[in-house]
């Protein structure tokens, strides 16, 4: 199985872009992490990371202010030297999580909502249009790079005796979608790209009856996520690794900003208050506890003023009445 690897582009300090590799596993593993729930967009997406991760963007690659970024995320597949790879894919997050967890009964129920009538299909009205301009992109997507679908196609039609160009025996015919839905879950690449083009059409014509579009239904996307064979702690692990590959290129790249950063670390560390190991001791407390106590005390003797106050050292003189009650 093809790895690939979610990464982040962007300027260093200095104006420099870098391109960092963070996370390498299955397209599919990649897109069950950044589709997870408090993924919303790139910030979110940011936040969900190892807070060593976190910091070494924020401190090395990333130059404006911090709180109003948008991050630049890609998808690219894994290759010897991942910096000069062309091909980047687009992250998905939570609001297409759909795409990621759609099976092949889903994906067709929702090209049966694209399909266009035969008897309409010359028709110039515009759900028509946008159906027809769906299906002509499927083209380009489907057709034209995978032979063996088209020859399943053909054959469909041959039995079918259907004389209809390849595109419109497609786009009106139901067993032709039943075949395309079952052809692209074989491979999750191509069911991805594909899901993202049908959604946005699909989107499209939803916005017509203010409808809001769905690949799957709530529930069972909710209860689909659930129980999907994937752990986001063993994703951080993988990050957490990546990060250390990354500082070594990075910092024997740019040595300067290392040294920065060892001092930095060293002051923080002489700056912090070494804990005494008795401030946990119950027993250390209350002897500290006293101590406040008997200081309190003692200065409070010590600025008394009554005059009726004797603080007794002894008789001035034998059988003082003053002292008659002691004995």
């Amino acid at each position: 199985m093809e790895r690939y690897v979610l990464c982040l582009r962007e300027k260093n300090k200095e104006g420099k872009e870098e391109i960092y590799p963070i996370y390498e596993d299955t397209l599919k593993n990649i897109d069950m992490y950044t589709t997870y729930k408090l993924c919303f967009n790139s910030k979110g997406l940011f936040n969900c990371f190892p807070d060593k991760v976190k910091y070494f963007i924020n401190n090395h690659l990333i130059k404006g202010n911090v709180f109003d970024k948008k991050y630049e995320f890609f998808i690219r597949k894994k290759s010897k030297d991942i910096r000069r790879g062309r091909t980047d894919l687009e992250v998905l997050y939570f609001s297409d999580s759909d795409i990621v967890y759609a099976n092949e009964k889903d994906i067709y129920s929702a090209l049966c909502e694209m399909k266009v009538n035969d008897k309409d299909y010359n028709n110039d009205d515009p759900i028509t249009v946008l159906k027809k301009d769906f299906f002509s992109n499927i083209y380009k997507i489907l057709f034209s790079k995978e032979s063996k679908l088209s020859d399943r196609i053909d054959k469909n039609n041959e039995n079918n005796f259907n004389n209809h160009s390849r595109i419109r025996s497609v786009a009106t015919n139901p067993s032709n979608l039943k075949i395309i839905a079952e052809y692209v879950c074989y491979d999750y690449e191509l069911k991805r790209e594909f899901l993202i083009l049908l959604k946005s059409y699909k989107k499209k014509m939803d916005d017509f009856f203010n409808k809001k579009t769905r690949l799957v239904n709530k529930d069972i996307l909710e209860k689909r996520i659930g129980k999907r064979p994937f752990s986001i702690y063993n994703a951080n692990e993988i990050i957490n690794r990546m990060l250390n590959e990354e500082e070594e290129y990075y910092y024997s790249k740019y040595p300067d900003e290392h040294k920065i950063e060892v001092s930095n670390k060293l002051v923080k560390k002489e700056n912090v208050k070494k804990k005494n190991p008795l401030e946990d001791n119950p027993d250390y407390l209350k002897y500290l506890a006293h101590l406040k106590e008997k200081e309190n005390f003692e200065e409070s003797s010590d600025t008394y003023e009554d005059d009726n106050y004797d603080d007794f050292l002894g008789p001035d003189k034998p059988n003082d009445p003053r002292y008659w009650s002691i004995n």
